[in-house]
């Protein structure tokens, strides 16, 4: 073998072996030793206000809401701003209002529609602006979140001893009929949360803090000019004393099913937030480790092929082990993160073996497939300069520096998906 070929199937072993590290690690520090302790007779709950901002009604938000009325915690209030009162979820809202009998929700549609920034973030500084001084936690929680009955509670522990400032759970995709678009979300989101986890990014879709915090960190400021909700917090919180953690048994599953297509733009809306919002050293990191998986893989298949037209049956030999042992190791490390999140759903009694032998032949193809397309999605970030989400347009000069171009306002439910199940 020529030493460029050593090259090659010396980082594809390398990045294998990076990859089981990394998720035997993240195993070990959660799934073993991921369980919150709540003593209800010692602590002194502090009053808590839940935020929710809705555009749309996600196809579990019904389930979401009304775990949300039902919290076991003994003083909250849940704040909800509707795009509009013709927005379907605010039907949604009152119905299950009126179902769990709740007196604790407020509802109100958003009352400034800015061009600066997006109708997500002016909800929440309208939702910010509204707090109640005595509301000493807040907590911010995404529309397509259904959590469980303690989530609050768990939230509030992890920050009441004072050695955190924040407290943040992740998504996890459990999709059932296990679409091809789906399946690639899912792997992606996988590698998405744990290098979230190890770089301590907060996700905002299940996140908490002190309300204090709230000022001091200046991120009421930053949503007034931006496009995303969480990705500004990590800055925002870096001057504010405490570790930001990560809470396990908060990863929350997420059912819906999604085309390639609106996979793609998924994808490209996350790793936009990252380019705009998240430090730089993350996002450059993020377009390297792109750049150096996809062209080893395909300069892997180029080896391969050469090897057959050479008969370099050494060099074939060792090029196939290596991509063999490259995929092993993504799917080990799916493995572990799945026997993780299993863990904890398994406690509350969810559902979890949703993994069939036909979904699992697709896995194969797409978890291969999701390298690709998320080395397309960050060539595609790197140029993007207006993106569209939820019936809006928005131009991006800056990452505080944006337009509002089109608003298809109010949204109905025919801009959403035929298939209920269907990620908006």
């Amino acid at each position: 073998m020529n030493g460029f070929a050593i090259v090659v199937i010396s980082l594809l072993f390398l990045l294998a072996g990076y990859q089981v590290i990394l998720s035997i690690l993240f195993w070990i520090r959660n799934r073993a030793g991921g369980n919150i302790r709540m003593d209800r007779e010692t602590t002194e709950w502090p009053s808590v206000s839940v935020l929710l901002a809705l555009r749309g009604a996600d196809p579990d938000l019904a389930q979401g809401l009304s775990q949300l009325c039902q919290q076991d915690y003994p003083d909250y209030e849940l704040k909800i701003v509707v795009d509009s009162e013709s927005d379907p979820a605010w039907k949604v809202v009152q119905d299950i209002r009126r179902e769990t009998g709740a007196t604790n929700v407020h509802l109100e549609p958003l009352k400034d529609r800015t061009n600066h920034n997006s109708l997500h973030c002016a909800s929440l500084v309208q939702l910010a602006e509204g707090l109640d001084d005595e509301q000493e936690v807040f907590v911010l929680v995404d529309g397509d979140v259904v959590g469980h009955s303690k989530f609050i509670k768990e939230l509030v522990t992890s920050i009441a001893d004072q050695s955190s400032s924040t407290a943040t759970g992740n998504r996890w995709y459990m999709p059932p009929q296990g679409q091809f678009g789906s399946l690639i979300r899912y792997a992606w989101n996988a590698a998405a949360m744990i290098s979230m986890y190890w770089y301590g990014i907060p996700w905002g879709g299940m996140f908490a803090a002190k309300t204090a915090d709230l000022k001091r960190s200046g991120i009421v400021d930053r949503w007034r000019r931006a496009l995303a909700v969480d990705a500004p917090i990590f800055n925002s919180w870096r001057n504010i004393s405490g570790k930001r953690k990560f809470v396990p048994s908060l990863i929350v599953v997420n059912r819906e099913e999604c085309s390639v297509g609106p996979c793609f733009t998924f994808i490209v809306r996350q790793l936009l937030w990252t380019r705009l919002y998240q430090p730089a050293a993350f996002w450059w990191a993020i377009v390297l480790h792109a750049l150096i998986v996809s062209s080893t893989l395909l300069l892997a298949v180029a080896l391969i092929t050469t090897s057959i037209i050479l008969q370099s049956w050494t060099m074939l030999i060792w090029t196939s082990a290596s991509i063999a042992c490259y995929w092993l190791a993504m799917g080990f490390s799916l493995g572990m993160l799945e026997n993780t999140v299993r863990h904890y759903s398994r406690q509350r009694g969810e559902f979890v073996r949703w993994i069939n032998p036909a979904i699992l032949l697709k896995l194969l193809i797409a978890v291969p497939a999701t390298q690709f397309v998320h080395g397309a999605a960050v060539l595609k970030v790197l140029f993007l300069k207006r993106i569209d989400w939820r019936g809006v347009s928005y131009q991006i000069r800056a990452p505080f520096d944006v337009r509002l171009l089109e608003d298809r306002q109010p949204f109905h439910q025919a801009d959403a998906p035929t298939d209920s199940l269907n990620s908006l």
